[in-house]
């Protein structure tokens, strides 16, 4: 658990150790109810950023498809006529 608490902001830590000072005993079953009831909390409030792009930038982003650029080719063909005496 102590793992997952270093990572925490500052803050969040913070407000994890006066969380945890309301606790008879602190569990990871604990530390998951309150860190879930925080995130449910803050997407309220603040719009959820996926790692990703989102779906909105990923189109964006989209380049045009290019069609097949078929160069025109000449071919040359030697036709030579032959003569018989």
């Amino acid at each position: 658990m102590k793992e997952l608490v270093s990572k925490l902001p500052t803050t969040t830590c913070i407000e994890w150790a006066r969380h945890q000072q309301r606790l008879p005993g602190v569990t990871l079953t604990e530390f998951g109810q309150w860190i879930g009831e925080l995130a449910e909390a803050l997407s309220r409030v603040v719009p959820v950023k996926s790692d990703g792009p989102s779906d909105t930038d990923r189109r964006r982003n989209v380049k045009p498809a290019r069609l097949e650029q078929h160069h025109s080719t000449t071919t040359h063909m030697n036709v030579h006529a032959t003569t018989t005496s």
